[in-house]
C-alpha cells in the first residue's frame, strides 16, 4: 500500500513534535530531590535516589521550570543554598519541599559537642574551644549568648575574655591568640542534653542576581554576620538583584541581622513569611525582620503580603525600607506594598524613601510599636495599632493616614506626631489611655512639631482620657485644617496643649480658619475594652454630616458606602464588628478601599 507524500509529511511532523515534547519534558520541569541521607552520586531525580548536600545543588545548572525539593523535617547545617540558575516568567525555578512534616531547615550554624570544650582554670562556668574557624554567634538551645565585643565596651583581647569570665550567657571568639578559639560562659556546666550551636554561615538562602526564582516552605535559623565590616550580610533569606524573585511560606528565626531582605530586585514578592527572635547584639547594622533596599538599580518594586514578625530584639523596626538616590539613579525604589503585616514585641514599620515612590501600607496590625513615615507620599490604610507606645510619626510630606485604628496607651506627646508638611489624617479611630509614667497633659491624640505643618485632620473619632487633643511644640496659631472630627474626653474639656508652656486653650476655641464643624460627644463603641470599635446603634458618630455642605462621603472600614438617613456622612475607621481575624479584615478591605479613596479624592 502506498502512502501519499502529504500523509508522510504529517506523520513525520507529528513524530518530530512528539520527540520535541518528550525532550522538553527532560529539559523543562525536571524535579530534583535532596535528603540528608541521600548521596551526591545519585541521579537526584527521584525521592528514592536523592542528592545529599547543598554544594551539589549550588553547583548544578537547572533548566527553567525545574523544581529542587528538600525532604520535609530534614536539616542542613553550616551550608548555603544559592540559586544557580534563572527561570523564565512562565517557567520559574522553584526551591521547595517534598514529603510530609516540618519544613526543611537550613542552619547557618553547626552543632558542637560539650566534649570539645575545656574549663578555663580559675573561673566558674567558662569554657574554651580551640578552633581556627571564626565563630560569629553562639547559641544554647537556640537562644543567643551575648557577644562580648558588642556589649563589653572594650576592644582588647584581655578585656573581652575577662567580660566572658564574669558574665553568664556571653561569648567571645579570640582570633588573634597564638591558639585561636572560642570562650563561652553559659552560667552552668555543659551537659549533653543541651544543644550547643555556633554560627558560621551568612546569607543562608541566597538568590544572587537570578531571576524568576521561588523559594517556598523553607526554614532558616541561626544565620551569622561573618565580618565586622560586613554590612551586606548576616541575612537568613537574601534576594540580591534579579527580577521576579518570590519568598513564599518561609520562616526565619534567630537571624544575626535581617531575616528577609530584597535588595535592588525588580518585582519582588515576600508572602506568608514569618520572622522571630532576631539578634540582640551579635553583629553590625540593624536587626530587622523585613527589609527592602535599593541603591544600584532603578525603579525596583517590592510587595510584602501577610507577613509576621514576633519577639525582636533591640530598637529596630520589624519592617524597614530605604534607598540611596543618586544623580544617575534618582528613584531606586519605584513602589512598595506592605499588606497585612503583623508585628508584635517591638517597633513596627519604618519607611524612609526619597519621595517619588508609590508606597502603600494596607491593613495589618502593629502591637506595641510605632510606624515612622520618613518619606513622602505614603498612604497608610486600614492599619490596626494597639498596646503601649502605639504611635504614627509623619516626618515627610504629602502622607495620608486613613481608616486606621490606634488604641491602647499613647506614646509620649501623641498617638500621631506630625513633623512634616501637607499631610492628611482622616477617617481614623483614635482611642487612648495614658501611658504609665507620662504626663497626662502630654498624651495628646495628635501632636504638631511646628505651626507650619499645613495638615488636614478630618473625619476622625478621637477618644482620650487626657485633655490634650492637640499638642503643639510652640504657641501660636497652626496652619492646619481640622474639621468634622468627633472628640470625646468624658468630663474633661478637650484642650490644645502648648509645648512651650503657654496656657492651654479649649479645643472648641480654635479659630474657624483652623477648626470647624467639630462634634463633641461619646461615639458609643460597642466594646472598646475588648478591641471592638464598631459603633452602637444610635451612635452620633454613625451619620453626622450632610454631603450637600461639601463634605466627603464616607466609606467604612470594609469599603462600603454608608447610606445613612438622607445619605449623611459618617466618621471613624470602622462601623461594623471586627471580624474574627485580621486576615479576614484585610481581605475584605483590600478590593474596595482604594476605589473608595479615589472616590473621596475626586470630590
Amino acid at each position: 500500500m502506498r502512502v501519499s507524500h502529504a500523509v508522510s509529511r504529517r506523520f513525520y511532523q507529528a513524530l518530530t513534535m512528539a520527540v520535541g515534547l518528550a525532550l522538553a519534558g527532560v529539559m523543562y520541569g525536571q524535579t530534583y530531590y535532596v535528603s540528608p541521607i541521600g548521596s551526591d552520586s545519585n541521579t537526584g531525580t527521584s525521592a528514592s535516589s536523592p542528592w545529599q548536600t547543598l554544594t551539589k545543588v549550588d553547583s548544578t545548572t537547572f533548566a527553567p521550570g525545574s523544581q529542587i525539593l528538600f525532604q520535609a523535617g530534614s536539616n542542613w547545617y553550616g551550608q548555603q543554598l544559592v540559586a544557580s540558575s534563572s527561570g523564565t516568567t512562565t517557567a520559574p525555578i522553584t526551591y521547595g519541599m517534598y514529603g510530609t512534616g516540618a519544613d526543611p531547615t537550613f542552619w547557618g550554624s553547626v552543632p558542637v559537642a560539650p566534649s570539645v570544650f575545656t574549663p578555663v582554670v580559675g573561673t566558674t562556668d567558662t569554657y574554651f574551644e580551640p578552633t581556627t574557624t571564626t565563630i560569629n554567634s553562639f547559641f544554647v538551645n537556640q537562644q543567643f549568648l551575648h557577644s562580648a565585643p558588642m556589649v563589653s565596651g572594650t576592644s582588647t583581647e584581655a578585656g573581652n575574655i575577662s567580660y566572658v569570665e564574669s558574665h553568664a550567657n556571653s561569648w567571645y571568639y579570640d582570633s588573634a591568640a597564638v591558639s585561636p578559639g572560642l570562650y563561652i560562659n553559659t552560667g552552668s556546666a555543659l551537659i549533653s542534653s543541651n544543644l550547643y550551636t555556633q554560627a558560621v554561615q551568612q546569607n543562608v538562602v541566597y538568590s544572587n542576581a537570578k531571576s524568576n526564582v521561588i523559594f517556598e516552605n523553607l526554614n532558616v535559623t541561626e544565620s551569622a554576620v561573618t565580618s565586622a565590616s560586613q554590612y551586606n550580610g548576616g541575612y537568613g533569606f537574601y534576594a540580591d538583584g534579579g527580577a521576579n524573585v518570590t519568598f513564599l511560606n518561609d520562616t526565619d528565626t534567630a537571624a544575626a541581622r535581617h531575616a528577609f531582605i530584597a535588595e535592588d530586585t525588580y518585582n519582588f514578592v515576600g508572602k506568608n513569611l514569618s520572622a522571630g527572635y532576631l539578634m540582640p547584639d551579635q553583629g553590625y547594622g540593624a536587626a530587622t525582620a523585613y527589609v527592602s533596599y535599593a541603591g544600584v538599580s532603578a525603579n525596583t518594586t517590592y510587595q510584602w503580603i501577610n507577613d509576621t514578625s514576633t519577639n525582636p530584639n533591640g530598637s529596630y523596626p520589624a519592617f524597614y525600607t530605604h534607598e540611596t538616590p543618586s544623580t544617575n539613579n534618582p528613584t531606586p525604589i519605584a513602589g512598595i506594598l506592605v499588606q497585612n503585616m503583623n508585628t508584635s514585641g517591638g517597633p513596627g514599620i519604618a519607611i524612609s524613601t526619597a519621595g517619588n515612590e508609590v508606597v502603600t501600607i494596607d491593613g495589618g496590625h502593629v502591637d506595641g510599636g510605632t510606624v515612622n513615615l520618613y518619606g513622602n507620599n505614603i498612604t497608610v490604610s486600614g492599619l490596626l495599632m494597639s498596646g503601649a507606645q502605639s504611635q504614627f510619626v509623619l516626618d515627610g510630606s504629602g502622607n495620608i493616614v486613613q481608616n486606621s485604628i490606634i488604641s491602647g496607651e499613647s506614646y509620649y506627646n501623641g498617638a500621631i506626631v506630625d513633623a512634616g508638611t501637607g499631610n492628611i489624617i482622616r477617617y481614623n479611630t483614635i482611642s487612648l489611655g495614658i501611658m504609665s509614667g507620662a504626663q497626662p497633659a502630654n498624651n495628646a491624640a495628635i501632636a504638631l512639631a511646628n505651626n507650619n505643618t499645613g495638615t488636614q485632620i478630618y473625619g476622625n473619632i478621637i477618644v482620650t482620657t487626657s485633655p490634650g487633643i492637640l499638642l503643639q511644640s510652640v504657641s501660636g496659631t497652626p496652619t492646619i485644617q481640622a474639621f468634622d472630627n468627633l472628640v470625646y474626653s468624658g468630663a474633661i474639656v478637650p484642650e490644645v496643649i502648648f509645648g512651650d508652656g503657654s496656657a492651654s486653650i479649649p479645643f472648641s476655641s480654635l479659630p474657624t480658619s483652623v477648626s470647624y464643624a467639630e462634634v463633641l460627644g461619646n461615639p458609643q463603641f460597642v466594646n472598646a475594652s475588648a478591641g471592638d470599635f464598631s459603633l452602637s446603634p444610635g451612635s452620633i458618630a454613625a451619620y453626622v454630616f450632610d454631603p450637600t455642605t461639601g463634605e466627603y462621603v464616607m466609606y467604612d472600614y470594609y469599603g462600603n458606602l454608608r447610606p445613612g438617613p438622607g445619605s449623611l456622612d459618617s466618621l471613624g475607621a470602622i462601623e461594623v464588628p471586627e471580624p474574627a481575624s485580621l486576615e479576614l479584615l484585610a481581605a475584605s478591605l483590600a478590593p474596595t478601599l482604594m476605589l473608595a479613596m479615589r472616590a473621596k479624592a475626586c470630590r
